[in-house]
């Protein structure tokens, strides 16, 4: 292949071959060293190159290639967790959540960083699911899992995400363990995560401005008169045109008007869409508290 570009300015990548380096000294390919010292080693070479929003091309080729060649292989799908380190002896809880994984027919790259209990968690067809498997090994607070990913070049973004929905997740005061990153898009916008504006923006505004007889009536009924007659009055439309309306508007946006979180997460969309109309498609990174 082609060789990678220059380092950018403050790369990790130095550090990370480093890691690299000592995590293939003698090792064999297979599953099993997954569950090794060196698996977590990768992993940790991961989580630098994920941390840093700066890292160069060069960190992550490194990172996935070495990975590859301790057996990992992705199939069936991948998804990032995180959640705070469980009081005690937290590599005793690594190691039995390295047990557990396996028990489900998981394979699992894992490790401590500061208050950070980060997973990554391979050959997972559903992310809920194996988040909720493994979500009583973390520690308390919240457990926030990305959506499914099918490469290595997708796990930087995946884990910046998840890593923020974290972050953010204090901010609904009754999430479900674990929660969805991406269900989390209005307290990571309201926190500083850019993506996540954007994201929202395009999923909510964005998309309903695409038919102004959506954009209208999400305005009316989430900000005006909430509840379908007086919505229906409004607009002098008949209610049921109203009912179909907000079947619509949930079925556009993934988000329903009728539902508390769903207007919640409508209305922020509506209000920043209004505020830039037009987000930066690549917005400078805002960087999680490694902890």
């Amino acid at each position: 292949g082609t060789s990678p570009g220059p380092c950018a300015p403050g790369c990790g990548c130095a550090a990370a071959r480093a890691d690299l380096a000592r995590s293939v000294q003698g090792a064999e390919p297979g599953r099993a060293d997954l569950h090794q010292h060196r698996g977590v080693v990768v992993f940790a070479s991961f989580w630098r190159a994920a941390h840093d929003f700066r890292a160069s091309p060069c960190c992550s080729s490194a990172v996935l290639g070495r990975a590859a060649a301790l057996g990992w292989t992705g199939r069936e799908g991948m998804v990032v967790v995180a959640g705070a380190v469980p009081g005690g002896d937290p590599e005793g809880a690594l190691a039995i959540m390295r047990r557990a994984a396996a028990n489900h027919d998981l394979d699992l790259l894992a490790g401590v960083h500061g208050t950070t209990f980060l997973a990554l968690v391979g050959r997972a067809d559903d992310p809920a699911r194996a988040a909720r498997l493994l979500s009583s090994h973390f520690g308390a607070g919240a457990v926030v899992f990305s959506r499914l990913i099918g490469s290595f070049a997708e796990i930087p973004n995946a884990t910046r995400s998840t890593l923020l929905g974290l972050q953010a997740a204090p901010g609904w005061e009754h999430a479900p363990r674990p929660v969805s990153a991406d269900d989390l898009l209005p307290e990571r916008a309201l926190a500083g995560d850019l993506g996540a504006a954007r994201q929202l923006v395009e999923q909510v505004y964005l998309a309903l401005r695409e038919d102004p007889a959506l954009l209208v009536t999400a305005a009316a009924y989430l900000e005006q008169v909430p509840s379908l007659e007086a919505t229906a009055r409004a607009l002098f439309i008949h209610p049921n045109t109203v009912r179909y309306r907000l079947r619509r508007i949930a079925e556009v946006t993934g988000w329903s008007a009728t539902d508390p979180r769903g207007a919640y997460a409508l209305r922020i969309g509506l209000t920043l869409g209004r505020l830039n109309p037009h987000p930066d498609p690549h917005p400078p990174s805002f960087r999680p508290d490694a902890g």
